[in-house]
């Protein structure tokens, strides 16, 4: 029985990478300690409030934009060029109108010679070479002897 090789292994794909740590909060900074003073200083005094903002009347709103208009008609195509009437005489015989002076041309010489074939080349043999002294045609038993 014919074995055939055994296939690489796939490599597994490598695991995925462990998370990032969660990033951690740095502990608040303890307040200062009061420093003893030699004389407390009063409290600042409250900021003022804040002047109430002023009272602006709501615009009304803007009237809704008109319907656009329908569009115009198009304008109807204009009329055709005007049409010349040209009347055109029946064209005279051809031979009317040659020339009597007029003479065909002169019949091709004849060619008396004709040009020899190119060599052509040697036909490819249909069996190599080599399969030729082994057997007189493929599956022959009889061959060169």
């Amino acid at each position: 029985m014919h074995m055939w090789p055994m296939p690489e292994p796939e490599p597994e794909p490598p695991a995925a990478p462990p998370p990032p740590p969660a990033p951690v909060e740095p502990e608040p900074a303890p307040p200062p300690e009061p420093t003893p003073a030699s004389a407390p200083t009063p409290p600042p005094p409250p900021p003022p409030p804040p002047p109430p903002p002023p009272t602006v009347d709501p615009e009304p709103a803007p009237p809704p934009a008109p319907a656009p208009a329908p569009a115009p008609a198009p304008a109807p195509p204009p009329p055709p060029p005007a049409v010349e009437v040209v009347v055109v005489e029946p064209a005279p015989e051809m031979g009317a109108t040659l020339d009597p002076m007029y003479h065909p041309p002169p019949p091709l010489p004849q060619v008396l010679a004709v040009a020899p074939e190119p060599p052509r080349p040697k036909p490819v043999p249909s069996i190599p070479p080599l399969l030729m002294w082994t057997a007189g045609r493929y599956g022959s038993k009889k061959g060169r002897r």
